[in-house]
């Protein structure tokens, strides 16, 4: 019987969640630039450590979901322990590249981009967790200066040796490329 009612349900509204994807509005074009950007990334908090290792790939999965070029590197950078250990301190190099809107006299070569909606939140981003309100804090302040962004909502307030129960929330309008992005390592 429940089957038969999830069923019945499912199909009354099929049609109605296809004309909602059909009316939604295509992201409208801006004429950007690629602009280049190194910094070097310092994490330190006493509630939540990293490895040299386990910072890298979670800040490599956080510059892929704001939009960097294809061609960005995320380097461990004086690492006080052995890259799989947890540190007290962490510090990773950051060379990328970000969309901007592109300025009148600027020689640049136009790419297309477009505003999206980015979710630094936990629940949103399957790598974040809830004691990465700290990281999410400190990629706030630090890396995304970088980016031509606009914070919708923050609610990042850390509290040290405290892990909050709801985690980190950060959403933003990033400034993307109209295709493909990603990451690598070194």
């Amino acid at each position: 019987m429940r089957a038969r009612v999830l069923l019945w349900l499912c199909l009354a509204l099929a049609p109605a969640a296809v004309a909602a994807a059909e009316q939604a509005p295509a992201p409208q074009p801006v004429a950007a630039e690629w602009r280049e950007h190194e910094i070097i990334f310092n994490y330190q908090d006493f509630t939540t450590q990293f490895s040299c290792l386990g910072l890298r790939e979670k800040m490599r999965k956080i510059l892929d979901a704001l939009g960097v070029r294809d061609d960005a590197k995320v380097s461990m950078y004086g690492c006080s322990a052995p890259v799989f250990r947890v540190a007290p301190a962490v510090s990773l190099k950051l060379r990328f590249a970000t969309l901007h809107p592109i300025a009148a006299e600027s020689q640049a070569e136009p790419v297309a981009g477009a505003w999206a909606a980015v979710d630094l939140s936990r629940g949103k981003q399957r790598f974040l967790d809830r004691g990465d309100c700290a990281l999410v804090e400190r990629v706030r302040d630090q890396v995304l200066p970088a980016f031509a962004h606009e914070i919708v909502e923050d609610r990042t307030r850390c509290i040290p040796h405290r892990i909050d129960g709801s985690g980190p929330v950060l959403r933003l309008r990033v400034l993307q490329p109209l295709g493909e992005v990603g990451v690598t390592g070194e």
